[in-house]
């Protein structure tokens, strides 16, 4: 019985050993790939545009949220006896809802995920968008458009990086420009409505055909069960991120083996590839959720990000300054020019046609002449033609200057709306993304209130002022450092510090190759750039990486 007892001992241990040494090598045969190499793997197709159509659906939304409370103020006016003043803080109302909103679903998208955001800030914003149709007095609206400013916060913060996150680096920049396309169909839709809906019906059964569409879009989103892999990832949940990818891969019929898959972390050049396992997901245990936050909020302000936080911050600024004061004072800027108050509906049908080639336009420069570029001869077309909008003396040349206004403005907004998640690594993402949306909440504030000062005193010099804050956009853009056109997205501060760099070194070396540190050294010692950031011009490895 003892022999017995021990010879099955042994071979339980020799099973045990066996299986033991198995696992090893099925471990060891595992492929070790970054989360961009898993997109390429699992392929841009149909999960890819589903996704395309309830994010690009959901910027359509939120630009009719926007657009059509300058039809609705004129009606608002009529029914209240409002002031100037009183009809520019309608507007003012849903700026600072979204200036509020950016702030807190931001930082919730960083902690508790895309999705949660996706879902919860286009219920707010829909649900307080019908009960405003109900309102009894001006002082209901302004709460109501509070919240719906609230949610819409949310929904421009995190709709772009959802879809980012599923994008594969190098088709990123025309694919979400394929997004930005809903946005003319957002401003159509307003002027069709207001064409026919608002001569017809009341003010508030205009109202509720606005606020449809998002009613119908958050139905379609509940539908939606997929978190961000990146996401996950960056939270140390990689097994859940392989379950997601292997999910998109079923969807868009490609073979996606994640049972012999480990993804890692991307590193950019000069830096390793990081195990999900051991990266983020500790470093999100330390402390309290709102410490984190916290947390987040400051690396926007380290040493590596704070040049690029301010200047996006002023571009957001001084887009949307410019952008509100047109769309919001449209009816008093054509009215003025001599266009009838029932027309400037069909106008502004005509400015949302002429979106479309400026897309075209922005489509066809972003991957080739980069991000920062493209906005800058954008926001230059809309400073010229807010001059020439100021000179004209003709309804139809009035008609032909707005609409060349549109043409460059919507190929900033496409433009800045990608480049502001690209350059931030994933765990800052969605709070720079509602960060930078304060900046936009900012513009739109100055453009309603302020502008509703600057108005009575003279249209032309609203004009001028637009112009040259389009101007002045345009030269912040050029003072951006990093161009994240075709390269992988970085995951953390430590990424985007070498990520700057090596986006510094491939515009050097796109224009000059040097023979030596000391030629480096001498082309670039004066320029502002070496103050930024002067770890760009540390004499390590400068040399071999050019």
């Amino acid at each position: 019985q003892d022999l017995a007892d021990a010879v099955f001992v042994l071979m339980s241990a020799h099973v045990l050993v066996r299986d033991s040494l198995d696992l090893e090598v099925w471990q060891k045969s595992k492929r070790k790939i970054t989360y961009e190499q898993a997109l390429d793997e699992v392929g841009f197709g149909r999960f890819q545009y589903v996704l395309l159509v309830i994010a690009g659906l959901g910027y359509a939304a939120d630009t009719v949220e926007l657009m059509f409370v300058s039809f609705l103020i004129p009606s608002l006016a009529d029914e209240w006896q409002l002031s100037k003043l009183a009809q520019g803080f309608v507007g003012s109302t849903t700026t600072i809802g979204t200036l509020f909103g950016a702030l807190v679903w931001g930082s919730l998208g960083d902690l508790y995920g895309r999705r949660v955001v996706f879902i919860a800030s286009l219920a707010v914003s829909t649900i307080f968008g019908f009960l405003s149709a109900v309102a009894m007095n001006i002082y209901f609206i302004y709460f109501c458009r509070f919240f719906v400013g609230f949610g819409l916060g949310g929904s421009m913060a995190v709709d772009f990086i959802m879809f980012l996150e599923f994008c594969p680096s190098k088709s990123r920049g025309v694919c979400m420009m394929g997004l930005t396309f809903f946005g003319i169909l957002g401003v159509v839709y307003t002027a069709i409505t207001s064409m026919v809906a608002l001569p017809v019906v009341s003010w508030r059964w205009y109202i509720c055909c606005c606020v449809l569409p998002s009613l119908l879009l958050l139905l379609a989103r509940l539908q939606f069960m997929y978190e961000s892999p990146r996401y996950l990832l960056m939270k140390g949940e990689s097994q859940k991120a392989l379950q997601v990818l292997s999910s998109v891969a079923n969807r868009n019929h490609r073979v996606f083996e994640s049972n012999r898959i480990v993804l890692v972390m991307h590193r950019p050049q000069g830096g390793a590839a990081a195990s999900s396992s051991t990266n983020p997901a500790q470093q999100a245990q330390q402390g309290t959720r709102w410490r984190q936050s916290y947390r987040a909020f400051a690396d926007l302000f380290s040493p590596q990000l704070r040049w690029t936080s301010c200047v996006v911050f002023c571009v957001w600024i001084c887009q949307s300054m410019s952008h509100g004061a047109i769309s919001l004072w449209l009816t008093s800027f054509l009215t003025a020019k001599g266009v009838d108050r029932y027309d400037v509906a069909s106008i502004y049908l005509y400015m949302a046609l002429a979106e479309f080639p400026g897309l075209l336009l922005s489509t066809f420069l972003i991957d080739r002449i980069g991000r920062k570029y493209t906005m800058c001869i954008d926001m230059g077309l809309s400073c010229v033609f807010s001059c020439l909008l100021a000179v004209s003396t003709s309804s139809l040349f009035a008609t032909l200057a707005a609409m060349g206004i549109y043409f460059g403005s919507v190929g900033t907004w496409a433009t800045i709306y990608i480049y502001t998640p690209e350059v931030f690594p994933t765990s800052l993402r969605s709070t720079a993304s509602g960060f930078t949306r304060i900046g936009a909440c900012v513009g739109y504030f100055i453009a309603s209130a302020v502008g509703a000062v600057v108005l009575d005193i003279s249209i032309d010099a609203t004009l001028y002022l637009c112009g040259g804050v389009y101007g002045l956009g345009a030269m912040c853009c050029l003072l951006l450092h990093i161009e994240p056109n075709n390269a992988p997205l970085t995951d953390s501060v430590e990424d985007t510090t070498q990520s700057v760099r090596d986006s510094w070194i491939r515009q050097v070396e796109s224009e000059c190759r040097f023979e030596s540190l000391e030629e480096f050294d001498r082309l670039h010692a004066n320029t502002v750039l070496e103050s930024r950031v002067p770890f760009l011009l540390a004499k390590t490895d400068t040399l071999n990486v050019t």
